[in-house]
Formats: C-alpha cells, sequence, structure tokens
C-alpha cells in the first residue's frame, strides 16, 4: 500500500498527522511532495523517525519517501505493552524527584519512546483487524483487540500527562507544604498505576475493581 501525502499550504502539525494516519494504516511507502521541501527537512525527519521501522529511502528538494520495514512477524503484543510500561514506571519515578529538580528533558525523551511504542501496537491492531493472516502471526484474537488499543490508548495517555506535570513543576515555585501534599499524590498514583498493571498481566479481576474504587478518591485530591 502507498500513499503519497501532499505538504504545500499544510502546517508541519498537519503533515505530522497525516504521516500518523498513513503509518497505523499500515501503508508500505509514504512519499511526502511539496515545493522546497529543504525548509522543514529536519521536522519532516523528526517525523519519520518517530515511527518503528519506518525509514527514509529518498529525498531531495521536492520529495521525501518512507518506506516501512516492519516485518509483523517480530512483533509481540504482549511484549510491546511490557515495554511502554517499563518506561512509564521510570518516568513516574522521575516525576517524583521533579518535586525538588528539573528532569524535564529525561521524561519528554522517554515520552517519546512511548510515543513509537504506541503507534506500533495501533498498526498492528489495525492491522489485525483488516487481515485474519495478521491476526494469526500477532496471536491475537479478534475479541482481545479492542483491550489492547484501550491499553495502549490510555498508557500513552498517562506518558502524556507525566511530561506535563513534569513542565509544570519546572515553571512554578512550590512551597514546602505544597511540594509534600504533591509527592504524596505522585507516590499514591504511582502505586494505583503499579495495581493497574498487576491486575491486567496476573488477570486480577478483584484486584482491578479496588484500584477502580480509588479513582474518585484521587481526582478530589487533585482538585484540591
Amino acid at each position: 500500500k502507498n500513499i503519497g501525502i501532499a505538504a504545500d499550504n499544510k502546517s508541519i502539525e498537519r503533515i505530522s498527522r497525516e504521516v500518523l494516519a498513513a503509518y497505523i494504516n499500515n501503508y508500505d511507502t509514504i512519499k511526502i511532495t511539496g515545493k522546497n521541501l529543504n525548509k522543514i527537512m529536519q521536522s519532516l525527519r523528526k517525523i519519520l523517525h518517530s515511527f518503528v521501522a519506518l525509514e527514509i529511502i529518498e529525498e531531495d528538494d521536492n520529495k521525501v519517501v518512507a518506506k516501512d520495514f516492519l516485518n509483523m512477524s517480530d512483533v509481540s503484543i504482549p511484549e510491546n505493552i511490557r515495554r511502554i510500561d517499563i518506561i512509564i514506571r521510570g518516568m513516574m519515578e522521575d516525576m517524583k524527584k521533579c518535586v525538588d529538580e528539573d528532569l524535564s528533558d529525561s521524561i519528554y525523551q522517554r515520552d517519546f519512546d512511548v510515543n513509537r511504542f504506541s503507534f506500533l501496537l495501533l498498526r498492528a491492531i489495525n492491522g489485525a483487524v483488516e487481515d485474519p493472516n495478521i491476526a494469526k502471526r500477532l496471536n491475537v484474537r479478534s475479541c482481545e483487540l479492542m483491550l489492547v488499543r484501550l491499553i495502549s490508548v490510555n498508557i500513552e495517555e498517562v506518558g502524556d500527562e507525566i511530561k506535563r506535570i513534569a513542565r509544570f513543576l519546572r515553571s512554578h515555585d512550590l512551597n514546602t507544604n505544597l511540594k509534600k501534599s504533591l509527592l504524596m499524590l505522585f507516590s499514591d498514583v504511582e502505586k494505583s498505576y503499579l495495581n493497574v498493571m498487576k491486575a491486567y498481566y496476573t488477570k486480577d479481576v478483584e484486584l482491578a475493581f479496588e484500584v477502580d474504587f480509588w479513582k474518585d478518591d484521587f481526582v478530589e485530591r487533585c482538585n484540591k
């Protein structure tokens, strides 16, 4: 599957979204065309490098061609969920440290990796929906695809929020009492997240319900 994206008179954000749509919908070759692309070439490279196995194979002033070298047989949905989970755990540890020190740049870089693996999961899910052979290679039943998609999207949003919290803490001076309250809240949210993932990995329904009951309390504390 090949797709062409016209870049003229479009913002770099719009081009980025069109590339994302093409990637997760399993286009093998993405060709971006436009006048004087060299002016935005650095941004285009950054966009294309944010996707697993998508490589630039041709470029000049008027076009950039990227090809997908992903082999779906090498993709493991459980492994990629664990990859994202491990990154998020590290981001949460640093989020707590951000109360006293600026680690926003490190968190931002890891959020970039979270996005890459999340996009890969969405690509795999869409491929499995379209093609039973891909679902078979991924060893995933059709009834599981929506669950995997929800997990992927929600964990990616957790990463985005950690990034925003780090950015907020970098630009605000907090008093000692507020720092202490935030640190307690961050620690409890982290504990909740770890239990959510434990419930998922172990299929512990009771633990899942227990964590769900904590949500309203967290929202109230955040609002305060």
